[in-house]
């Protein structure tokens, strides 16, 4: 090569046959282009084992004989297809075929290429979206079964409030028969209290007369009786007291022909005597029971003569009267230093010919207990006995009996 003479001739060096327009040699021009082809159908087999793999996961890969069957019954390259052999070093051999014009491969058939890779990854994406799809269903398909499970316990719920709601309304209308039938008897209970009140009143004013009755009666059967006190017991056992009173009422009381009595008898307790502050002797009261009433009064109009003495005379009253009379002695007295004329009979007090009422309650009329032996002592009777024991008797006295 003479540069040079070619430099100063001014001709351009005509190129030799064995190099084309880049400068290069034939040679390397295949041998370049030999190995651009290599290296697309390598990454194009890699892609397809990526895809077949895909496929085969999901079951829907279908076998490379039916990929690759409609590309070898195309009639373009059928006949290159017989001519030649398949490639057995190379992977996609089995899809591409060698020939001897694969360096004259056109943009056609790399575009072709190109476009399956690209539909395989548009597989690829509709696989994965259709996996996501399977997934999405799947948890739509749980949904749906907790649903129909939820569902079916709203249903039991909804049953058991209709049934408890059915209870609630039995439970309500038996509240209300409740509530009538309570309204019934608070009713009838108001008017059994109210009956009970008055029955009580009534039976209160009943017993208070019936009280005041008993009195009464009690105290006109011992109008006729006298109680003597102060007379000396004997110490033998055969006392006379019938004959003991005589002997007193014709001596202390100066009556030569004393009245006649049914019967007399010693009643209450022992209790002393003293004269000059001195024990004198031991006595008991005597109760006598005249025939009539003047005879009575005969032997009391003398008791005035007993004055300043040991004995007492005085008439004999039930114990509630006593009590009153009792009750009523200050006043009496009271009256008497007045100079009023006064008088008490029974359990009344007379002042100038009016019945005195005391201002304050008398005591012990609200509540009345009577024993039987003091009561028989404090009266002058003998005790009655049943089954040889003493009765007791506890009464409630009625309310203002004093008051007319």
């Amino acid at each position: 090569m003479n540069t040079k003479e070619n430099r100063n001739s001014g001709r351009k060096r005509k190129k030799s046959k064995g190099q084309n327009k880049s400068n290069t040699s034939h040679e390397k021009s295949r041998r370049k282009l030999n190995e651009s082809i290599e290296s697309k159908k390598t990454t194009a087999t890699q892609d397809m084992n990526e895809h077949n793999n895909t496929m085969s996961t999901f079951g829907v890969s279908p076998s490379n004989d039916q990929q690759c069957t409609p590309r070898l019954q195309r009639p373009e390259i059928q006949h290159i297809q017989q001519q030649n052999q398949i490639t057995p070093n190379i992977p996609m051999g089995e899809y591409y075929v060698s020939s001897p014009f694969q360096h004259l491969m056109n943009p056609v058939m790399h575009s072709t290429m190109n476009q399956g890779h690209d539909i395989n990854s548009k597989i690829d994406k509709l696989v994965q979206c259709v996996d996501q799809m399977f997934q999405k269903l799947y948890v739509v398909d749980q949904i749906s079964a907790k649903l129909d499970t939820f569902e079916t316990k709203i249903n039991g719920l909804i049953e058991n409030v209709d049934k408890l709601s059915n209870r609630m309304n039995n439970i309500e209308g038996g509240l209300n028969e409740v509530k009538i039938e309570q309204a019934e008897m608070k009713s009838a209970t108001s008017n059994l209290q109210r009956e009970l009140n008055q029955g009580m009143a009534t039976m209160k004013q009943n017993y208070s007369e019936l009280f005041e009755r008993h009195l009464d009666l009690q105290t006109r059967s011992m109008r006729d009786n006298l109680v003597f006190a102060g007379l000396p017991v004997s110490e033998s056992d055969d006392e006379n007291t019938e004959s003991l009173l005589i002997e007193f009422m014709k001596k202390e009381l100066k009556l030569n022909d004393p009245p006649d009595f049914h019967r007399a008898h010693r009643f209450g307790g022992m209790y002393e005597v003293n004269v000059n502050g001195e024990l004198a002797y031991r006595s008991r009261n005597i109760v006598c029971r005249f025939k009539n009433f003047k005879g009575r009064e005969i032997v009391r109009n003398c008791g005035r003569l007993l004055k300043g003495s040991s004995y007492g005379i005085r008439e004999q009253f039930p114990k509630e009267i006593n009590e009153r009379r009792k009750f009523l002695w200050p006043y009496f007295k009271e009256a008497k230093i007045q100079k009023k004329k006064v008088s008490l009979k029974r359990d009344k007090l007379y002042i100038d010919g009016r019945e005195f009422n005391p201002p304050n309650e008398r005591q012990g009329d609200n509540e009345m207990v009577v024993d039987s032996q003091t009561r028989y002592d404090f009266e002058g009777a003998r005790p009655k006995k049943r089954n040889g024991l003493n009765q007791r008797v506890t009464q409630i006295g009625p309310q203002n009996r004093h008051d007319k």
